[in-house]
């Protein structure tokens, strides 16, 4: 059976490694479980068959697989397809491993001592096991951090720890670990033993603060997104009500005027036609296009284009869509409400008012539902100005469509031409 140093040395590795998996496996699907407590057991599970399979290890190959086998449960707290869990358990497994093996022939490279002699050496042991992890873990967690957010959410002064953390690690356990080898005396090891716990655990700190600060991040980002989308909702529906209202409000006195206008017409036809007009204008004003059929975004296309007519915008929309089944419409609302402002505001840039368009296109492709936005457009009067705290199509309205379209695994492009800018954007709506 193992020194209990040296099994500390494992808990310490298996630890670590954990922090590696939660940051690696999340790339491929999210949590099963909401509940800390079940992932508190998960985790102890890992880390206590774990370190049963490492003190009574008697066969390398036995090991190996039971290891693997005990990786690949734990991906199960994780809801991934079958193939990618396989893959992407594997691809985990490979990289423990061959990250100890590097670390292992680095040491032997430079300390010029064999295999059995650093396997013997607590403080080389515990550089191999656990120093491995760490920089494997700074190395996956900004690339996780960029794939699972869609944009790094770690501070980027935060960055240098994953860096600067895990070097000067380990050339402190590097140089301990010469001053055992040199020192025989068991008080020595454990007093070094305890050093490089200690550091290790400084480590492990660090990063579950920067962990929690980036997990912070993320729920900011995800309240500030949530906001915007209930004020558009709020604003579609809000529009919507207010024009049924008005429409109610006209057509019940609608009768009254009519019988007004009646007489009008024989003593006063001047007086009558002004009358006429005004009811005329009243219902065009407060009248919905039917566009695509749901109120809520045809609320929202008729708002939007009121304003773009008081700017002397001309407007025009192409819609041949059915029934939407796996979109949620307030999701399609943010995306469309996001583009028209931005190409609104691109619009009011072009100084040629009879230049002024936007174009609007809705159609269904096969699984997809296309949204196809053209405007005016002039270069030179974008660059570098905006009346929005945002750029033109960047910034938290383009971070905004960009994480609703990676929600549905559609896709976003832009084309740009001297006098016109085109969006194209693809959401997927599986039952089409």
């Amino acid at each position: 059976m193992k020194n209990w140093m040296f099994i500390f040395a494992d808990i310490g590795g298996l630890v670590v490694s954990l922090f590696v998996m939660k940051s690696f496996f999340i790339m491929f699907g999210e949590k099963r479980f909401d509940s800390k407590w079940l992932n508190f057991l998960a985790d102890f599970l890992f880390i206590g068959i774990s370190t049963i399979l490492n003190v009574f290890k008697f066969n390398q190959i036995v090991f190996a697989v039971l290891f693997y086998l005990v990786l690949l449960a734990y991906t199960f707290i994780y809801v991934i397809k079958p193939f990618r869990r396989f893959y992407s358990s594997l691809v985990c497994y490979i990289l423990f491993i061959v990250g100890e093996m590097l670390m292992g022939l680095l040491i032997s490279a430079i300390s010029k001592m064999t295999v059995e002699e650093i396997i013997q050496n607590i403080v080389y042991y515990s550089l191999n096991s656990i120093a491995t992890k760490l920089i494997l873990y700074a190395i996956i967690k900004p690339i996780s951090s960029y794939v699972v957010c869609k944009s790094n959410s770690i501070p980027k002064l935060a960055m240098v720890a994953f860096i600067f953390l895990p070097v000067t690690t380990v050339s402190i356990l590097y140089f301990l670990s010469v001053y055992v080898y040199k020192n025989n005396s068991s008080n020595v090891q454990i007093i070094c033993f305890i050093l490089s716990l200690l550091l290790i655990i400084s480590n492990m700190v660090v990063f579950f603060i920067l962990d929690y600060v980036s997990k912070q991040k993320d729920k900011e980002k995800y309240i500030e997104t949530k906001t915007k989308q209930l004020e558009y909702e709020r604003q579609y529906y809000s529009d919507l009500y207010e024009k049924q209202t008005v429409s109610d409000k006209v057509t019940h006195d609608l009768k009254n005027k009519f019988f007004a206008i009646n007489s009008l017409l024989k003593d006063n036809p001047a007086r009558a036609e002004e009358e006429m007009a005004e009811i005329l204008a009243t219902f065009e004003e407060v009248s919905l296009l039917k566009i695509t059929g749901n109120s809520g975004i045809d609320a929202l296309l008729n708002h939007k284009f009121t304003i773009a007519k008081a700017n002397n915008i001309k407007t025009k929309v192409l819609c041949c869509i059915g029934s939407i089944q796996n979109i949620d419409i307030v999701d399609l609302c943010v995306i469309i409400g996001n583009l028209l402002d931005n190409s609104i505001e691109a619009c009011l840039k072009v100084d040629e008012v009879e230049k002024r368009f936007i174009s609007v296109n809705l159609k269904q492709e096969l699984q997809f539902l296309k949204i196809t936005i053209a405007n005016s457009y002039t270069k030179e009067n974008n660059v570098g100005k905006t009346s929005k705290k945002d750029t033109l199509h960047h910034g938290f309205g383009k971070d905004n469509v960009k994480e609703i379209v990676d929600k549905y695994n559609g896709y976003y492009t832009v084309t740009e031409e001297e006098n016109q800018y085109v969006v194209i954007v693809g959401v997927e709506d599986k039952n089409n």
